[in-house]
């Protein structure tokens, strides 16, 4: 009897057992279902991570290449301010020696009238003086406008490396 009792209640014990197997085996399903539930996920957040990244990097290189043509463009035109101010003060300074060799022409005429008659030397001083006065004027509203081009230009000039130097640091931003 004692033995079938021992029986019995190892019979308990392995259908116990056996019970307690599959609802591990039944856990373990379930965890398996949600690991890969887990997975599916991660692999999904994971290409979309990648599709963002990649369109992240499309827009920094398209920022940059915009970057790098508004230098170029800006570059271009400081570059055309700077040649068009050399060329005009270039002009501006053939003015000036044009009519500073007029008026050495009109001094020397002067100093050659100078020795003739005395009734005419008057009369032709005082038109190439009156000459001479003109020129001068001439001469310094040139000067005068050289000054306020090279002014006006350096002025331009400040502004367009200003406002390189901040679209640069924007775009470094």
């Amino acid at each position: 009897k004692r033995l079938i009792n021992e029986m019995n209640s190892l019979q308990e014990t392995h259908e116990s057992l056996i019970e307690e197997k599959k609802q591990w085996e039944e856990n373990m399903l379930k965890k398996d279902d949600q690991l890969a539930k887990r997975a599916e996920l991660l692999r999904e957040l994971r290409e979309e991570h990648e599709a963002e990244k990649k369109d992240l990097e499309s827009k920094l290189h398209t920022l940059r290449d915009e970057a790098d043509k508004e230098k170029m463009f800006h570059e271009k035109a400081v570059s055309k301010l700077m040649q068009d101010w050399n060329e005009d003060v270039t002009k501006k300074q053939k003015m000036i020696d044009d009519l500073s060799n007029e008026k050495s022409e009109i001094m020397e005429q002067f100093n050659l009238f100078k020795e003739d008659s005395e009734a005419g030397l008057e009369q032709e001083r005082k038109r190439l003086m009156n000459e001479i006065n003109s020129l001068n004027q001439i001469l310094v509203r040139e000067r005068e406008e050289k000054e306020e081009l090279n002014a006006k230009t350096q002025e331009e000039f400040i502004f367009f490396r200003q406002k390189l130097e901040r679209e640069e640091t924007q775009h470094k931003d």
